[in-house]
């Protein structure tokens, strides 16, 4: 999930596909992070792009 891609698409079909846009903004606002984690690369307002869970398969 790529925040900027997913904000411009939903931008561009807003008149066309209100639906489209209320759930981009919605999952966007899910994968938002609140907290500070390395692991996941996670920082506050940043729109995590790759969900991980678990040990990372290199380790």
């Amino acid at each position: 999930m790529f925040g900027r891609h997913s904000l411009i698409t939903a931008y561009q079909t807003v008149c066309f596909g209100p639906r489209l846009t209320r759930g981009a903004l919605r999952t966007l606002a899910k994968y938002q992070g609140d907290e500070v984690d390395d692991f996941r690369d996670e920082e506050p307002g940043k729109i995590i792009h790759e969900v991980r869970t678990g040990e990372s398969p290199g380790s």
